[in-house]
This record gives C-alpha cells, structure tokens and sequence, in this order.
C-alpha cells in the first residue's frame, strides 16, 4: 500500500511540475479525506516519508467530517475548487466517474500487471471500461454475529449462507408479544452508520 500512496501522489506531481534550468518548482499536492483517526495518522506517515523523498513537494492533508464529505468533495470538484487527489469510499465510484468528477489512472504510471499482482482480486471493482479509477488505501474484514442460543431455540442450526437464508432466519428469530410490540428482533440495521453501508454494498449489490 505504502508504495502505491507514493506512486498515486507522483502521477499528480508529474502533471504540475515546472523544470527550467534543471531545476523542479516547489510543488503542494492537495489530499483530501474523511475523518478518521487510525487514517489521518497513517496517512500523515505516509506523507511525511514522500515529502522526504521528494524534495520540493508537500502535501496538503486535509480531512472533514465523514457525514458532510461525499456532497462537500462533489461541490467542490465541480466548481473547480477540489483537491488533486481524494480519498473515497467506494460504494460511491460510480457517481464520480459517472458525473466526471474523477478522472482514470494513466496505465503508464499505474500499469495494470502491476496493479493486479500488489493488491487483493477485489481491486477490480475500480477498473470500468477497462481503465483504473482508484486503488484501494485500506480493507475492511466484515464478520457476522450470530446468538446460538437463540438459534437452537428458533430450531436453526449454523449461520444462514445466502441472503434469502439470512432474511428468512430473521424473521423466524422475531417475536412479539400479544399486542404485537417486538420482544426480539432478528436483524436489525443501523441505517445511519456503517450497518447501512455494509447491508447496502457488501450483501445486496
């Protein structure tokens, strides 16, 4: 990962530098990202180590709050007043690439052998149309929970293995009382945090 971040940050530096008399203009690369405590600080590492091996180019880092960033990054793109490289979560690719607010990745920079053999098969959700929109900076491990106790006693033996199975032992694990008010739930979603997202994009898509 370390050395695609430095890969991704020289593509935008090569399409600003100036070279005259042999000498490369100081350069600033704006990064921009959602807020996110373990990220901010690995980025920061990471940017401190290109800085230092790029001499005369910085990085601006800068991070918003994750609920405002997706419309935040999508006005200012299309106002011309966006970052040079951005950080996205990627259920949203395709209504950047779709509206033009993100633009592939140069195969000479970022060949595709080289890409496929660094990183894990799911990379190829970022390649549409046979061009490369975006790399993957981190992987999350989803993991599901289930209560044995209850299973055993709603007569369910291990966890559901497709998502019609999944639906179908949630509701067998529902109950309710005589005026219907819920007792247990069998699934329940929290549809304004990463449960959303996850149900969304790992389980129906």
């Amino acid at each position: 990962m370390k050395k695609w971040l430095k890969s991704a940050l020289a593509v935008a530096v090569g399409g600003t530098s100036l070279l005259w008399s042999g000498m490369v203009q100081a350069v600033e690369i704006e990064y921009w990202q959602y807020t996110y405590a373990s990220r901010v600080e690995a980025i920061d590492k990471l940017i401190q180590n290109f800085e230092a091996a790029n001499p005369g180019v910085t990085v601006k880092h800068t991070h918003f709050p994750y609920a405002d960033y997706r419309k935040k990054v999508a006005i200012a793109v299309s106002a011309g007043d966006g970052p040079d490289v951005v950080q996205l979560y990627y259920g949203w690719l395709n209504d950047y690439r779709e509206g033009g607010l993100i633009q592939p990745l140069s195969s000479s920079a970022f060949p595709h052998a080289a890409i496929e053999e660094n990183f894990f098969p799911m990379v190829s959700t970022m390649k549409v149309d046979g061009e490369y929109w975006g790399l993957p900076t981190a992987v999350r491990s989803l993991a599901l929970f289930w209560n044995k106790d209850m299973f055993a006693e709603a007569g369910l033996s291990g966890p559901p293995e497709t998502l019609d199975e999944m639906v179908d032992y949630a509701k067998k694990l529902t109950k309710k009382d005589a005026d219907g008010n819920y007792l247990s739930v069998g699934f329940a979603v929290d549809t304004d945090g990463q449960d959303h997202h996850w149900w969304r994009e790992v389980l129906i898509r």
